[in-house]
């Protein structure tokens, strides 16, 4: 009889440890257990992991499980920056799925183990983890991924929840399902917008999600543009200047489903201006706008090679042949606050990054190097990076 004393979380980050721990009747010394894990909730799939555990004298056992779910976990692209229009909230394929994990014991005969007993359980499993720059204060306050989203209901990133934002900016929010949802109930996201003249007001949009299904996870695409904010402020709000807008994704009723993310609106011009995406710790995509400014080498490689012949004007000795050449960008960030420095984490660890130039994600990689977080006297910081074009990919932006 098996007894499991410690399960994963329900949904979890393949990245993250989880320690799978259990006991179980069965003899070290003549009986066996086995570890399986299948895909997708069905028994016909291929199973991607058996495993004979050995357990001790007490008949308990423990292992991790993590590294069966790094393969086969995706993700997505899609890209649509700057924005161009309205671009459809929509349900994400690849960021999260179904396993089942199962105990088995078992004796061994001539003709092999014979199965006992099996234990099987449900759980889901997303690409990612709780990077070690967050690890301490995100741990400090819960005990694991599935505790934070069922307390916080957060949009998958450890972005500020404050950041500022200008008209031909937009972001991808991606929000999951976690909780059963009850008949047929969508999302909308619920816009709060404040005004320089003190006041402030809120809509619905009228965009919605398809109805929810409990463990899928839902993009939702935000900005100055893409949400008409607007278009609505000259028809219900006609001369109010916009000084910050806020998102909820909230259900039927006007009922919070989600945190909310504040941004602050500005239309101040920037010469320098630099956006680039990338993917984050939790397996979604963030974005990052580079306000400083930058300088950009080109950068040339020769080998000088001897002739065998005598020197003329019409023959030379030597010669040039050239290797290589690239372009290397130095970015300056801007100026920002502590928590977008520390967020800055999840770029410099990214292994996907992106710059947008003339509405085209271009694939970038960084060059090995310190990176510089400076502050004045008023705690005002910046961040500074070479980066190339990597070339070998480019995701052209939806029209």
């Amino acid at each position: 009889m098996i007894t499991v004393t410690q399960k994963p979380p329900r949904v979890a980050l393949c990245g993250n440890n989880m320690v799978f721990k259990f006991e179980t009747t069965n003899s070290p010394s003549t009986d066996g257990l086995e570890l399986v894990v299948e895909p997708r909730w069905d028994d016909t799939e291929e199973q991607i992991g058996v495993e004979r555990l050995l357990f001790d004298a007490l008949s308990k056992c423990d292992t991790e499980i993590g590294e069966y779910f790094n393969s086969g976990l995706n993700g997505m692209k899609q890209f649509a920056f700057p924005e161009q229009g309205n671009v459809a909230w929509q349900v994400r394929d690849g960021i999260i799925r179904p396993y089942k994990l199962g105990l088995k014991e078992y004796t061994m005969s001539g003709l092999g183990p014979i199965y006992t007993l099996s234990w099987f359980d449900g759980y889901y499993v997303m690409r990612g983890e709780i990077p070690d720059w967050k690890k301490a204060a995100f741990y400090a306050v819960y005990t694991s991924f599935w505790q934070w989203v069922g307390s916080v209901h957060p949009f998958l990133t450890f972005s500020p929840t404050r950041k500022t934002m200008r008209p031909d900016q937009m972001e991808k929010l991606y929000l999951l399902i976690y909780a059963a949802p009850g008949g047929d109930e969508k999302l909308n996201l619920k816009i709060d917008l404040e005004f320089w003249d003190g006041s402030s007001t809120s809509y619905i949009t009228t965009q919605e999600t398809d109805a929810l299904t409990q463990y899928q996870m839902v993009e939702f695409s935000v900005g100055y543009s893409v949400l008409g904010i607007s278009g609505w402020i000259d028809t219900n709000q006609p001369g109010k200047e916009l000084k910050s807008y806020a998102v909820t994704a909230v259900k039927t009723g006007d009922v919070a489903y989600s945190e909310t993310r504040y941004f602050d609106f500005t239309r101040d011009p920037e010469l320098y201006k630099r956006q680039f995406i990338f993917r984050n710790s939790l397996g979604v995509y963030d974005t990052f706008l580079a306000t400083g400014a930058g300088d950009t080498v080109s950068e040339y490689n020769y080998i000088v090679v001897d002739r065998a012949r005598i020197a003329t004007a019409g023959s030379a000795a030597k010669q040039q042949i050239s290797l290589t050449g690239k372009d290397v960008h130095t970015c300056r960030s801007g100026f920002m606050q502590k928590p977008e420095a520390e967020w800055m984490a999840e770029f410099f660890l990214s292994q996907e990054r992106y710059v947008v130039e003339n509405s085209v994600c271009i694939p970038i990689v960084l060059h090995d190097a310190k990176v510089l977080r400076r502050r004045d006297d008023e705690q005002v910081y910046f961040v500074e990076f070479e980066y190339e074009h990597a070339l070998t990919q480019i995701i052209e932006a939806e029209q």
